[in-house]
């Protein structure tokens, strides 16, 4: 069985993915649906917006994202910025568990 902040990382980002869904885009990472309620659509978030910035880290794969998302905790908030056609939009988002 894994260590429990391995288990922490991995749970975080299975529920990162249940709310939304990416794709790569030229090496960049996005979001190819946004859910209803999910802490990306409470902060704004689009289907389109490409990540640019998480928690200050730039995004440029999805690899970069995942390793950010995982510094990261339930609970925490924090400033993303991503680019809506030639637009920067910088929003808060609250990371939580996904509520059936």
């Amino acid at each position: 069985m894994g260590r429990p902040e391995s288990r922490r990382r991995h749970r975080l980002w299975t529920l990162l993915r249940q709310h939304s869904r990416f794709r790569r885009d030229q090496e960049r990472v996005k979001f190819a649906d946004v859910r209803d309620g999910s802490p990306a659509a409470k902060a704004g978030l689009r289907a389109g917006d490409i990540f640019i910035e998480f928690d200050s880290k730039p995004i440029q794969n999805l690899y970069d994202f995942t390793y950010a998302l995982r510094s990261r905790s339930l609970g925490d908030e924090v400033l993303v910025k991503v680019l809506r056609g030639n637009e920067t939009i910088s929003a808060s988002v609250l990371l939580t568990k996904r509520v059936e």
